[in-house]
């Protein structure tokens, strides 16, 4: 009797976690939430400022001013700029897991990160008709 009653609980937690999963994993899109400067931001020697825009529903643009605030030598210093660079999140991947992801990217230099800006994402379910169902109200 024990061993038909835990073996019934066991197979109804993997019932569960296996329902659960199905609604953690599948086919969705991508969109990009807010990007932001690192909370260091202050001590890193260059600024990056990041200002992006929607082209359309599956196209961002994002335009990007790299600034030093101190030279790291001659080979590297300045400003630089990056006007009109688009993604189109159609283009990444159609499965992975649902939620909201914050990624962090960095300029190094000799090893030595001189500047950070920080990306959040989130993955969402589509339906059938493949439109967007969100996860979040």
């Amino acid at each position: 009797m024990f061993y038909i009653v835990t073996s019934l609980i066991i197979s109804c937690g993997f019932l569960f976690l296996d329902s659960a999963c199905q609604n953690m994993l599948g086919s969705g899109t991508w969109s990009v939430i807010s990007t932001q400067p690192c909370e260091n931001d202050a001590e890193m020697p260059w600024r990056v400022r990041l200002r992006r825009h929607k082209l359309n529903r599956t196209h961002d643009v994002f335009d990007a001013e790299l600034t030093a605030l101190a030279d790291i030598d001659e080979s590297f210093s300045g400003e630089y700029k990056l006007d009109n660079y688009m993604v189109d999140t159609e283009e990444l991947s159609k499965k992975g897991l649902y939620g909201e992801f914050q990624g962090t990217g960095y300029v190094v230099k000799d090893g030595q990160d001189i500047a950070c800006y920080q990306m959040s994402l989130k993955f969402e379910p589509i339906d059938e008709f493949g439109s967007v169902s969100s996860l979040y109200g």
